[in-house]
């Protein structure tokens, strides 16, 4: 690998530099990675429905499958990532091609990482240090093709003396992920509900998936900074999707 043939300049980089090249060379090649969405996320999204609306999983169970879909579907991006930064352009069905025939080897250093993680967890004061150690899982897997303690190992001689950033760089990549989730769920509701008036045939996250806390940390929010405008906060919880707002009923029938 000649690292002087990289597209971008290989030098230390605080966390959040790191993010800001990564959201610049995501667009820089957005085709790339819209073509790869639509082969893996797509079916993915379909696999999710059909154990919904045909097998009746609970939405915890179809939340469960959506996160291991997720997890294990990030190592195609991390694929066309290493490749997309040393090639302008990259075959996606390439791509797939080797991601494919380095699944099993991948699948097994996914399950020893969580399986670790599983055992960290149960100690809650470890899990940070073992998540940091297992951070860099999948490039070691597919990007250097080790083994899969091989590659576990590999990646914690990647993360020994950058712990601090490579915790924060961790963090920030799981709080991305769920605000993702909820801006989805929230701009959602308010075109589906709000915008087409069809209501919630799909339910909310908020409630159906045992998240009602957050529905109604979401609503008291919202009343203590429009309670002067009760229309306002009614047009406000249906834009964002809040249909917990019944109790300001007698506030707008008295208006």
């Amino acid at each position: 690998m000649n690292l002087g043939a990289s597209r971008v300049v290989l030098r230390p980089r605080g966390v959040p530099e790191v993010l800001d090249l990564a959201c610049v060379f995501a667009l820089a090649n957005r085709r790339s990675y819209l073509r790869l969405t639509a082969w893996v996320l797509l079916p993915s999204l379909a696999l999710c429905w059909a154990a919904r609306a045909l097998g009746g999983w609970s939405w915890q169970a179809v939340w469960a499958l959506a996160i291991g879909l997720g997890d294990l579907i990030e190592g195609a991006f991390t694929l066309l990532a290493g490749e997309l930064l040393f090639k302008d352009t990259v075959a996606v069905r390439g791509v797939l091609g080797r991601f494919l025939r380095r699944l099993p080897s991948y699948l097994a250093a996914m399950a020893v990482s969580r399986i670790a993680l599983s055992v960290a967890a149960v100690l809650m004061v470890l899990l940070p240090i073992v998540g940091v150690r297992c951070l860099w899982i999948r490039e070691a897997s597919l990007l250097e093709q080790a083994a899969p303690f091989a590659a576990l190992r590999r990646s914690e001689r990647i993360s020994k003396r950058q712990g601090g950033a490579c915790f924060g760089l961790g963090l920030c990549l799981l709080l991305a992920q769920a605000w993702a989730v909820m801006a989805a769920e929230l701009l959602g509701q308010g075109l589906v509900e709000f915008g087409l008036q069809l209501g919630q045939p799909l339910g909310s996250l908020f409630e159906d998936v045992g998240f009602g806390c957050l529905d109604r940390a979401i609503e008291r929010f919202a009343h203590r900074f429009f309670f002067i405008d009760p229309l306002g906060l009614e047009f406000m919880g249906k834009v964002v999707g809040i249909d917990r707002l019944h109790r300001h009923a007698p506030i707008l029938s008295r208006q």
